[in-house]
């Protein structure tokens, strides 16, 4: 099935970028503290925060709920703001339902 292929890829992804998340946070420490450091603080951990929640979203669209809690529960540790959480487990549990519809449907 092609979503559960472009899931995966997701994933790929996803991994690929928290990987490369450390170096930039090591790089931007080099900056000079001050308005662009934590302009660029402030940007890193909004990606972050998503890029962990679309990891999330992936597993549970691959089925795997277990695999999904570990990048969610570091996700809403770190979220900057709450609307991010709500977001996200509205986009989780939505997917559950519409999954959950498919497999009924088969």
């Amino acid at each position: 099935m092609v979503a559960r292929r472009i899931r995966r890829r997701v994933l790929v992804i996803c991994d690929a970028w928290l990987t490369e998340y450390e170096k930039r946070k090591q790089q931007n420490k080099n900056l000079t503290e001050g308005q662009d450091w934590e302009q660029e603080e402030k940007r890193l951990t909004e990606e972050k925060y998503w890029v962990l929640a679309t990891k999330a979203e992936a597993c549970v669209g691959l089925g795997d709920d277990p695999a999904a809690q570990e990048p969610f529960n570091e996700a809403k540790a770190m979220a900057p703001a709450s609307y991010m959480v709500e977001s996200t487990e509205t986009q989780m549990a939505n997917l559950k339902k519409l999954l959950a519809a498919v497999k009924i449907a088969d």
